[in-house]
């Protein structure tokens, strides 16, 4: 048995009638259950592995999207910031798109 650390109710929200929480919560803790389940035995954890790790590919697409039209809103409005945010890897996305 994995142990994750309980999730605080203030972090989830009820939308369309499904528990929700937000993206970067959601993967952490995704990845600290992946963890985990470090090099297993069963057909059934390696099952459960195969799952994560598609879910945090999922959730990873998805935190990279996100934060590249961040990125790009930012640049936008301060552009002095272009130069320090490509510096550190960033690549903005056309906040329009």
């Amino acid at each position: 048995m994995i142990h994750l650390p309980p999730i605080p109710l203030k972090l989830v929200a009820v939308v369309t009638s499904l528990p929700s929480m937000p993206l970067l919560p959601t993967l952490l803790h995704k990845l600290q259950a992946w963890l985990a389940r470090g090099k297993p035995e069963k057909q059934r954890v390696r099952d459960k592995q195969a799952v994560d790790i598609q879910d945090i590919r999922e959730l990873l697409a998805v935190t990279v999207l996100r934060a590249r039209r961040g990125v790009g809103e930012l640049m936008e409005a301060v552009p002095d910031t272009k130069y320090a945010l490509s510096q550190t890897g960033f690549e903005a996305e056309d906040p329009a798109t």
